[in-house]
């Protein structure tokens, strides 16, 4: 395992190669099934109990909220105490995305501009100057820590190993689940607005039931992924 992660983060090492089919499979299965059990239990729980209750589980400030933001700040602190066992441009952009989810899940982004950093509208609005730049330095700095994993992401693709192992597994899951939470956020919103479409509590409790612990996955797979890599790199 070791060898199938380094063959992803070190596409040109001479030591990397992928082990046997079955550590292949047993393997990729993780994220994937961690992600639909998860989506599974909240569907069975919107089925189960009361809308009012399940949106009462769910709405902002509310404890799964609270547990999203404090799993995104343990993946941080975890990456950065095994920092030594981790390739060092790898862990720190993971550390940064982990942060900068943790303060969007807890809106601090709003609380400190007013609005959105991502919003060309801030930039040019009144908002102080040192606010912009500080903004400005955050959201740059993020997106470079997610061009520098896309790169390393795509190299290790072109050399046939990111799909044969974990990690492409396991990138490919939180990518799609955090799309799919994304757009689920937004479409009542859509349906409502731009389609006329009535919407009730029924359908909001659905909506909730799977997005929220769908984003509390998230970290848990980067957890997950991490812990695994050093199991196997202690064990080879």
């Amino acid at each position: 395992m070791k060898d199938m992660f380094e063959s992803t983060l070190y596409p040109d090492s001479e030591a990397a190669h992928v082990r046997s089919s079955k550590q292949v499979r047993d393997v990729r299965a993780a994220a994937p099934w961690l992600a639909l059990a998860v989506a599974l239990a909240s569907l069975a729980a919107w089925l189960v109990f009361p809308a009012e209750l399940v949106i009462d589980w769910t709405h902002e400030g509310s404890l799964i909220e609270d547990l999203t933001i404090a799993l995104y700040l343990v993946a941080a602190v975890g990456i950065l105490a095994v920092w030594r066992s981790l390739p060092k441009g790898v862990a720190a952009a993971l550390a940064l995305t982990m942060l900068a989810f943790a303060a969007r899940e807890a809106d601090w982004h709003i609380h400190f501009t007013g609005t959105s950093m991502l919003r060309v509208s801030y930039y040019l609005g009144p908002a102080p100057l040192t606010h912009k730049l500080l903004s400005f330095a955050a959201v740059g700095a993020l997106l470079a820590g997610w061009l520098y994993l896309t790169i390393r992401a795509v190299r290790a693709w072109r050399s046939k190993r990111l799909h044969a192992g974990a990690v492409g597994a396991n990138t490919l899951t939180f990518l799609g689940v955090l799309v799919f939470a994304k757009l689920l956020d937004r479409l009542l919103s859509v349906l409502a607005e731009d389609f006329g479409v009535a919407t009730n509590d029924a359908m909001r409790a659905l909506q909730v039931a799977i997005e929220e612990p769908l984003e509390m996955v998230l970290p848990v797979i980067v957890l997950a992924t991490v812990w695994q890599y050093l199991a196997w790199q202690h064990a080879d």
